[in-house]
């Protein structure tokens, strides 16, 4: 099945009706969840190119035209790129291209039926693909088009699972080939509501998305400097980013054994909380150089099951607090060499607290001067670039 998530900024969407829209190569992508043979791989192809005929008052004869270049993937860990461009996977030396041409679009309340033949590895096949219709965007004096897509296709590959997620930018056809031409802002994602019918449109928003975190803290102590740390992190969060707590405190030590018989409650519960946040927060202590077990431990659960776990692609900020000098260095590097070893993506940028035990006031409070503020830029930037890996930008010319 392929989701459709698209919203409409423009009051008469029939005004944006039968345009030939370009895809934009610069700021549309592919990504992709690929099983086989007992393998799961994750990546992107970050080269997407084609034409987009949209009518907005009746879907049904809008046509697509994709193509995505092979050899343009990127995989979420870099060794398996030399696999995937093999002829096991992808054939990209003999067939650099994969391409997708709809031939109709048939309609059954808010649920679409895409037909189109799609050709992969040099060979041209008819499919089906069932849409459910949430969201399009169009903006701008030009009307260009952001669309987002989730779907899934199985048994390109003998038995391979192939679950993909598009992000299309789409710019009139006339526009795209002017050489004064300046690709629109592109305006962020305002959530719809459930009493919002699908392809309702939607009133256009300035802010910028949401970016929701889950806070992990790696000290159990009731006092605990860290968890004085997540609550400064907490209330400096700047606008439209939220920061919750989850307490490590019931997840019990990994075993093997227990995750045979079915994931604990508590770990099912961390699992659903990293899956459904944008992206987490980890706030750990240092003990003797190193990353203490309550860190490792919610690490080691989230890892699983390898390559397909709730730590794949999700973005990391990692902050700690001591009570020595080293400000959880140790710590904070050893948490992003496993977090990364988990196709997790930690931010460039860490935060670490020396001496803390001189910098908590009576109640709890972080006192250093100017936490606040390097918290809040800190949020912000990271914030910022977990928005900009789930809209892609336009590349530098």
């Amino acid at each position: 099945m392929i989701a459709l998530a698209m919203t409409t900024h423009t009051a008469d969407p029939s005004t944006a009706t039968a345009i030939d829209r370009r895809i934009d190569q610069t700021r549309s992508e592919l990504r992709f969840l690929a099983r086989r043979m007992g393998m799961t791989v994750r990546g992107r192809f970050p080269e997407l190119a084609g034409h987009l005929d949209l009518h907005l008052d009746r879907l049904e004869d809008s046509s697509v035209e994709a193509v995505v270049r092979t050899g343009s993937v990127d995989p979420a860990m870099a060794a398996m790129k030399g696999l995937l461009l093999s002829d096991a996977f992808l054939a990209a030396e003999a067939h650099p291209e994969l391409r997708f041409q709809s031939s109709r679009i048939e309609a059954d309340g808010d649920r679409y039926w895409v037909y189109g033949d799609l050709t992969f590895r040099g060979e041209t096949r008819g499919i089906a693909l069932e849409a459910r219709l949430a969201r399009i965007d169009v903006f701008g004096e030009d009307r260009s088009a952001r669309i987002e897509a989730r779907g899934r296709v199985d048994g390109l590959i003998a038995d391979e699972e192939l679950e993909i997620e598009l992000t299309i930018l789409a710019i009139p056809a006339e526009a795209a080939q002017s050489a004064t031409y300046a690709a629109p802002e592109v305006p962020s994602v305002q959530p719809r509501t459930t009493d919002q019918p699908p392809g309702a449109p939607v009133q256009p928003t300035t802010d910028r998305m949401p970016v929701h975190m889950v806070a992990l803290g790696g000290s159990l102590r009731r006092g605990s400097f860290n968890r004085s740390l997540l609550r400064a992190a907490q209330q400096a969060a700047p606008e439209g980013v939220t920061i919750e707590a989850f307490s490590l405190a019931d997840v019990p030590f990994y075993d093997g054994d227990l995750e045979a018989e079915g994931d604990p409650t508590p770990v099912r519960a961390l699992k659903s909380a990293i899956v459904e946040a944008d992206a987490i927060l980890l706030v750990t202590p240092e003990y003797n150089k190193g990353l203490p077990a309550v860190s490792k431990n919610a690490i080691d659960w989230a890892s699983r099951p390898p390559f397909d776990s709730p730590l794949a692609g999700k973005p990391v900020l990692l902050m700690g607090a001591t009570t020595g000098r080293s400000g959880t260095k140790h710590a904070l590097q050893q948490a992003a060499d496993s977090l990364t070893y988990a196709q997790a993506v930690p931010f460039k940028e860490r935060y670490g607290v020396s001496r803390a035990a001189d910098l908590v006031d009576d109640d709890g409070r972080l006192a250093e001067p100017g936490t606040h503020a390097e918290l809040r830029r800190l949020l912000g930037a990271f914030a910022d670039s977990v928005r900009a890996s789930t809209t892609p930008t336009a590349k530098a010319a």
